[in-house]
């Protein structure tokens, strides 16, 4: 490993030949520690702060403490920059949670309804797992809002119904809450990690309040609970990042939807058409995803042998093949939309899809750009 060419993105190994082969990730995957670099882990421990027990990530590079029970605290998220987002139940104790992998679920934090945090590399996302009707009209998770508190920021909304956390001594957002996504259980695979094939969630709004002095993060659940033949259990989920340039999608059924960094979504990319009788929310859908990676500058007298591009299908909506091509393109930003998309500039590479389907579950790698494409049939 060339450790001064290392980025928590950016990866260059020298090879015995003399070459060098470079790796650029579009969201973090390693972390510099006073022992070196180490891999992130998002894995779930209990640990001691303050004489309180806490969760936290074996290994991230944002700063993310969840509740273990026994009082209101709910997730604390860090930049490790001193800016902080602390966020609080209000309908009183939260119980101990159940641990697994980087998921702490909290039983029944209100009657048929589960509070499900998730860790990830950036942040923690938080998914109320709503059983049933009777639940639904429960008026505490008909206005469903947390008590939020932040450290050296102050907490704005956004376009599009986010919310950022703004630096005192910045002037910049530094935390961002992606939109909120939902999903119901309508497709198969449906669970508060996964919204179940064909991947889709829909979006809804936030917005801030005030209540017992505090500020709230104010969930647009009537959006949500208004919805017709709504099949339960429910999923509804806002996750508090670190803002990072990494990807977007664009998609004919929201056209002015900016979906950046994966707000308003589950993370998963989508490219393609998608009928309207496979997708959730009942509208024809045709997408495109785009890739953004941020790494030192190349060597301009450097011989590039080879570049491979590499996403992973994991669903598709139908059997037949059709094709599927990379190019370069202009920058993308938060404004990118399907209505607002930048020009499409060399044709790098194509290929053809499906390599997965609906009746035949596996996960295949579809590459690449530059070099003969790696397809399977």
């Amino acid at each position: 490993m060339v450790d001064d060419a290392t980025t928590p993105t950016d990866l260059t190994v020298a090879n015995p030949d003399g070459t060098f082969t470079r790796t650029l990730n579009t969201a973090p995957v390693r972390m510099e520690t006073s022992e070196g670099w180490v891999d992130i882990s998002t894995d779930l421990v209990k640990t001691v702060e303050d004489g309180k027990t806490v969760i936290k990530p074996e290994q991230i590079p944002v700063d993310v403490t969840l509740g273990a029970g026994g009082s209101s605290a709910m997730a604390t998220i860090d930049d490790n920059e001193g800016h902080s987002i602390a966020q609080s139940w209000p309908f009183g104790t939260l119980p101990e949670p159940v641990i697994e992998a980087n998921v702490a679920t909290y039983r029944q934090v209100l009657p048929g309804v589960d509070l499900v945090q998730i860790a990830h590399q950036t942040g923690v996302s938080q998914v109320l797992k709503i059983e049933s009707a009777e639940a639904a009209r429960d008026p505490r998770v008909v206005e469903m809002r947390l008590y939020l508190a932040a450290g050296n920021a102050t907490v704005s909304e956004a376009e599009g119904g986010t919310l950022t956390a703004t630096g005192s001594d910045t002037g910049q957002v530094e935390l961002h809450m992606s939109g909120g996504q939902w999903w119901d259980s309508s497709q198969p695979g449906a669970s508060a990690l996964d919204p179940g094939t064909p991947g889709l969630t829909r979006p809804f709004t936030f917005s801030l309040g005030q209540e017992a002095g505090k500020q709230t993060q104010v969930f647009g659940m009537e959006a949500i609970l208004s919805t017709p033949d709504l099949q339960y259990p429910i999923y509804v989920d806002p996750p508090w990042n670190t803002p990072r340039t990494s990807y977007v999608f664009v998609d004919t059924a929201y056209p002015n939807t900016s979906y950046w960094n994966g707000q308003f979504t589950d993370q998963t990319m989508n490219v393609g058409y998608l009928p309207s009788y496979w997708a959730p929310d009942g509208v024809t859908h045709l997408a495109r995803s785009y890739f953004q990676f941020e790494g030192k500058t190349f060597d301009a007298t450097a011989n590039l042998i080879n570049a491979r591009f590499e996403v992973l299908e994991t669903w598709s909506s139908s059997c037949t093949p059709t094709g599927v091509a990379s190019w370069i393109t202009g920058e993308v930003g938060t404004g990118t939309t399907w209505n607002n998309q930048p020009q499409l500039k060399v044709r790098t590479d194509g290929g053809m899809s499906p390599r997965v389907t609906a009746r035949r579950a596996r996960q295949e790698w579809l590459g690449s750009i530059f070099s003969p494409p790696r397809i399977f049939c």
